[in-house]
């Protein structure tokens, strides 16, 4: 059921975050979103049911759909706006313990942060990818077979390369590095026996900063981008990455 969504104002951000910081003790303050100290009505109407996902690819996907009448520069950088979706859906996004105890992880992935850790938020960054990037997002938003794969996590490629702007907002070099790492058919990461070291995910910010320093990787095709890769990304290209 669609309705005028209500998010947290500083106040009621503050608290959230406090209760964060507190080990989320006692019920999810999900109160705050209601009451009138601490949140607000906005012009946003939408439902806040939340479906099921495999995947965080897909969950960015129906939050692309679910908030495509809403105008992306007025909300991609609200503080609380986002913080408010966290609030409402932290027992999807949050994960437990065998035991049930809850796991609250840093406040960056609940409470935006508009620095180089926004990459972290749970619920914007699958919107930002899908919307910036389509299915070439694929590859930051899949967990590869030996990582949890809820929407609780982020995968290891995305904390490799997240917090490197000038990659994360580049569709071209986001769509060449798409085509190394993941397997369309498949739908799945590519496997590889490193998880550090030459061509592997973790090298990809320091090769695009250096390209940038000669090179308009923004003017340049998807092609001369993939030809200047160096040769430690062959084993992708030639497909011999197992």
């Amino acid at each position: 059921m669609k309705r005028l969504f209500r998010k947290l104002n500083d106040k009621g951000v503050a608290k959230f975050k406090q209760w964060l910081t507190s080990d989320g003790l006692g019920e999810i303050p999900i109160g705050l979103l209601e009451s009138p100290e601490d949140s607000l009505f906005t012009d946003f109407i939408f439902s806040t049911d939340l479906p099921e996902f495999e995947n965080r690819y897909d969950f960015g996907k129906y939050l692309v759909e679910l908030l495509d009448h809403i105008p992306h520069l007025e909300i991609e950088n609200d503080i609380n706006f986002w913080s408010s979706l966290a609030l409402l859906w932290f027992d999807r996004i949050s994960s437990k313990t065998d035991s049930g105890d809850r796991i609250i992880r840093e406040t960056a992935r609940y409470i935006l942060k508009l620095n180089w850790h926004d990459y972290r938020h749970l619920v914007r960054t699958p919107w930002l990818l899908v919307r910036l990037h389509g299915r070439y997002s694929k590859f930051l938003l899949f967990s590869a077979k030996t990582e949890h794969s809820s929407l609780s996590s982020s995968s290891r490629t995305l904390g490799e390369i997240g917090s490197r702007q000038t990659v994360l907002r580049n569709h071209k070099v986001i769509k060449v590095f798409s085509n190394l790492y993941f397997d369309d058919k498949a739908n799945q990461l590519k496997p590889h026996p490193m998880r550090d070291g030459p061509g592997t995910p973790s090298r990809t910010g320091i090769i695009v900063r250096q390209l940038a320093l000669t090179y308009d990787l923004e003017q340049m095709s998807e092609r001369a981008i993939y030809d200047l890769l160096p040769r430690e990304f062959n084993c992708w290209k030639d497909g011999d990455y197992g």
